[in-house]
């Protein structure tokens, strides 16, 4: 049973992985088509390697009696690769890679959005912004968490959440960085008063949110959402922390790393329709 779910598992990350790059691919090409205007999405399979992949190919390939070589999605996509190890080991960790996907520098482990000497780093979302880009993230972790944070936060150390999820929301010399936000951890986000609070100090960061983001919690407000101009800048959390495993999800309460990421794309592309610049759009399956 345990090695069923085993292949269970790791077949549906790899099938979510192939199905979110064809969509990609597919709105990608559609974006391209307007002169001087550039769309990027970064997409992130934390947990996901060669050998999953190549795992993921071979059985789908066996159960479905395909040929040998049957290609996916991601099979036709140029490769190359990238060191993302920390400054002060030779095993890294998602902070310290995930500063150097935003960063484009090596720091050390449980860095986030800093350089070894601890000085905030600017990050590729920052630069988007800077350029008057639509910026945006989808993760199936805490938002809070130390991907998301990386491209969207500036601490020394990644349990700092609390403190993330302040600057998330614009707290932050910077000013709002961040239009969408799909994930969980909304645990980081309420005070420490409130039931299933992850938060070190009292402070309501929900209600601060609200101010400044359409704010949803819900399955039924994620499905409500109107696609329109005016929809950002918009933050859903969904769970208190971290989203389940997709073959543990249910799917009346939580939305599918898919469902997050298409609606993600329809807002942004929305947005930005009548703009000279594109979006940028950072999808993590964080939960591989």
């Amino acid at each position: 049973v345990a090695r069923n779910r085993f292949i269970i598992v790791a077949l549906g990350a790899f099938l979510i992985t192939i199905s979110i790059t064809a969509l990609v691919l597919s709105l990608t090409n559609i974006s391209y088509a307007r002169k001087n205007k550039r769309n990027v999405i970064l997409l992130i399979s934390d947990g996901f390697g060669p050998a999953s992949q190549t795992f993921g190919r071979s059985y789908y390939q066996f159960v479905n009696d395909l040929p040998w070589n049957h290609t996916t999605s991601l099979d036709k996509l140029l490769v190359g690769s990238s060191r993302t190890r920390s400054s002060n080991s030779l095993v890294t960790d998602s902070a310290a890679g995930a500063t150097a996907f935003s960063c484009a520098l090596k720091t050390y482990n449980a860095a986030i959005g800093v350089d070894p000497d601890q000085q905030p780093c600017g990050t590729i979302l920052e630069s988007a912004k800077a350029k008057d880009m639509v910026t945006g993230l989808v993760v199936t972790s805490r938002i809070t968490h130390a991907t998301p944070a990386s491209f969207s936060a500036h601490v020394i150390q990644r349990n700092m959440e609390s403190e993330i999820a302040v600057q998330q929301i614009g707290d932050y010399p910077l000013g709002r960085q961040v239009d969408l936000m799909f994930g969980g951890g909304r645990c980081f986000f309420l005070g420490n008063s409130t039931d299933g609070s992850c938060r070190t100090d009292s402070r309501d960061v929900i209600s601060d949110a609200k101010k400044r983001f359409h704010y949803l919690s819900t399955r039924k407000e994620f499905e409500n959402i109107e696609i329109k101009k005016d929809s950002l800048p918009i933050m859903g959390l969904f769970t208190l922390d971290h989203m389940s495993y997709e073959i543990d999800r249910d799917p009346a309460v939580e939305p599918s790393l898919k469902e997050m990421s298409v609606k993600a794309l329809e807002l942004l592309t929305k947005a930005t329709e009548n703009s000279d610049e594109g979006f940028f759009l950072m999808i993590e399956g964080s939960r591989i």
